[in-house]
């Protein structure tokens, strides 16, 4: 596994600072305002994007779903997944598993049970 290079930004960390999360460096934060430099929606669009995934989760986990996959989520940043399902249902317990390492024929082959 690689070490964390704080000098370099990553997409993930430029997502936690533009969601307002607290998991970024200077050079990510550097990187973020030249892209909001270029296009000043950037973080609206960051922001309806976690919008759009606390909806659907906060649905599903209403529905009673108690099982998530978040493939390549990067980091925790305010409303992600677990943090909205067990919001929702806190009692019932909720099991988000994350990865980034999955492929799209494994990820075929598995199945959802309700």
């Amino acid at each position: 596994m690689s070490e964390v290079d704080p000098g370099v930004a990553t997409a993930a960390r430029i997502y936690s600072y533009m969601l307002g999360g607290k998991d970024h460096f200077p050079a990510d934060r550097e990187a973020a305002e030249k892209a909001l430099e270029a296009m000043p929606e950037a973080r609206d669009f960051a922001l309806v994007n976690r919008a759009f995934l606390t909806r659907v989760v906060h649905h599903l986990a209403s529905a009673g779903i108690t099982q998530f996959l978040d493939v390549g989520i990067g980091l925790p940043a305010p409303g992600g997944t677990a943090e909205t399902a067990l919001k929702v249902n806190p009692t019932r317990g909720s099991s988000a598993s994350t990865s980034t390492r999955w492929s799209w024929p494994t990820l075929a082959r598995t199945r959802t049970t309700r």
